[in-house]
């Protein structure tokens, strides 16, 4: 799914283990060199102390390193934490009479969300070791991988730790529950990215703790104002903030109607909270450049921390979703979401909702066949139309601006995202048999009670209603039973699903719609 990390070992006798896992994009190889494989290039190591793989960064976040700094110990780390300082608690470990409980708990308990693979050697004991602090690895006959592949043998769960002797690993022959290893396929890259969703949030739950998200929710505590600029899905994003900090002054913008009108206004006891998945966005890079001398303090959120924001930023918050191949950004607004929503959480200080993120991740892969499929059906039936509304009020609404954003950007459909009472003020009135109207029904009482008061304002043109609506049942409903933010994420899961579909029945370049490009770095 993401490519490979990991280390394969020569026996005396000639056969090989591979412990494998599946992120970021590279193989280690140790025999009597290590040999490094990325991209397709090969380059030989002799045993490095340290070994980093700055090329995976890009549109990352994640490290990916290996360490040797001891013949007892051989280990391959990704993701986002102190590794070194790891490292060193696995070496001190290997001390103890009971090393592997000892090595679980402290793995367990290290800051950061990271998979690590290993090796080590006390006495005449030798081990192979592999855990993830944020997803499933699967193991069969000398593979560890977090990949599902095919006659699997023995699964182990998140923040579990497999150790084996490299000759027992080629003989694991522990069941693997049935129906678990299927191997997806997919037809674009916006559909694999899409079902990406989970795994995006396991690894920022596990970062719920990391220093950058108590720093940056101190930030905006002691701010004046808070100005959240972007542009794009970045920007979409950027409109739930408000709503989940209806306590604080923060206004989000445009990065160019920020320069244009509120450049000048920033003073230095506010906050900037820059939006740009790439890391490079035109228009965010600018008005960085031009604070510098007000003295401002910067919080950048970004899938690319390297990018060219790092360079006028306090503090870079990853978004930890993975290269993005396709051009209409899916996990990267997700995982945007969830940076957002740490932050709040982490200012507010509420610990009753400390495991939202992971819990929304198990809803999500249990309800997410359900949406592809319903999305599917639905846009089979109403792709037709060259256009239609997405209308919603409160916390959704910015899910119903990206929604719209995705069905112009993937489908060519002319989607306008509008709230309720606007709607209902005038636009109501262009509803007809060749538009759609896609209902969100809202989380906030008031609003949901409105929208299903006026349901006969909807009901001229195509309807899909989204929401929760008990019993009732009907074609064009998609019943999402989840609530609070958890909520955003099933909706825009449904969304860019209904997106992907339409511009699969519409034959559009689903990937790379016409003109767009993956950055507007100019």
């Amino acid at each position: 799914m993401f490519g490979n990390l990991g280390i394969l070992w020569k026996l005396e006798d000639g056969s090989h283990v591979l412990t494998s896992l599946d992120y970021p994009h590279d193989i280690i190889i140790l025999n009597k060199s290590v040999k490094i494989y990325h991209n397709k290039t090969l380059s030989n190591v002799n045993y490095p102390e340290r070994f980093i793989f700055t090329n995976n960064r890009y549109e990352t976040g994640l490290e990916s390193i290996y360490i040797s700094k001891n013949p007892k110990l051989v280990v391959a780390f990704e993701g986002v934490a102190d590794f070194e300082m790891i490292f060193d608690e696995i070496l001190i470990s290997l001390n103890d009479s009971n090393i592997d409980s000892n090595m679980l708990s402290l793995l367990k308990n290290s800051e950061g969300v990271f998979s690590v693979v290993g090796y080590y050697k006390k006495g005449e004991d030798e081990r192979i070791f592999a855990f993830s602090n944020y997803r499933q690895i699967y193991v069969d006959k000398g593979i560890i991988t977090t990949i599902k592949i095919p006659k699997a043998s023995y699964i182990l769960s998140t923040n579990s730790l497999i150790t084996w002797s490299p000759n027992e690993f080629l003989g694991v022959t522990k069941k693997t529950p049935e129906g678990s290893t299927e191997i997806p396929t997919y037809k674009h890259f916006m559909l694999e990215e899409i079902h990406e969703t989970p795994y995006i949030l396991r690894r920022l739950h596990a970062l719920s703790r990391d220093r950058r998200i108590k720093e940056s929710a101190v930030l905006l505590q002691n701010a004046e104002k808070t100005y959240v600029i972007g542009n794009g899905s970045s920007l979409n994003a950027g409109f739930v903030l408000p709503y989940l900090l209806q306590d604080f002054d923060i206004v989000p913008m445009s990065s160019l109607e920020f320069m244009l009108y509120k450049l000048d206004k920033v003073s230095k006891d506010d906050l900037i909270i820059a939006i740009t998945q790439s890391g490079n966005t035109w228009g965010v890079v600018e008005a960085l450049k031009k604070l510098r001398a007000s003295q401002v303090k910067i919080v950048s959120i970004t899938n690319n921390p390297f990018g060219r924001v790092s360079k006028y930023s306090d503090v870079i918050l990853p978004v930890l979703a993975g290269p993005e191949l396709a051009i209409p950004a899916t996990k990267t607004f997700a995982g945007t979401l969830g940076v957002l929503y740490l932050l709040s959480s982490s200012l507010l200080s509420d610990l009753s909702k400390e495991h939202t993120l992971l819990k929304t991740a198990e809803t999500l892969e249990s309800s997410i066949l359900v949406y592809n499929n319903k999305a599917r059906t639905i846009a089979e039936k109403l792709h037709s139309p060259s256009g239609g509304y997405i209308i919603s009020a409160g916390l959704t609404f910015p899910i119903a601006i990206e929604g719209a954003l995705k069905l112009k950007e993937t489908a060519y459909s002319h989607a306008e995202a509008i709230e309720l009472e606007e709607y209902l003020h005038g636009p109501s009135a262009a509803l007809s048999q060749e538009m759609y109207a896609i209902l969100i029904l809202p989380v906030e009482n008031l609003a949901r009670e409105r929208i299903l008061k006026k349901f006969d304002k909807f009901g001229i043109g195509n309807q899909v209603i989204i929401g929760n609506l008990g019993d009732f049942k009907d074609e064009n409903v998609v019943q999402i039973n989840a609530d609070g933010i958890s909520y955003l994420f099933h909706v825009t899961l449904f969304l860019q699903f209904l997106a992907y579909w339409f511009g699969v029945y519409r034959k559009t370049p689903i990937d790379a719609p016409r003109g767009l490009s993956k950055v507007v770095s100019t």
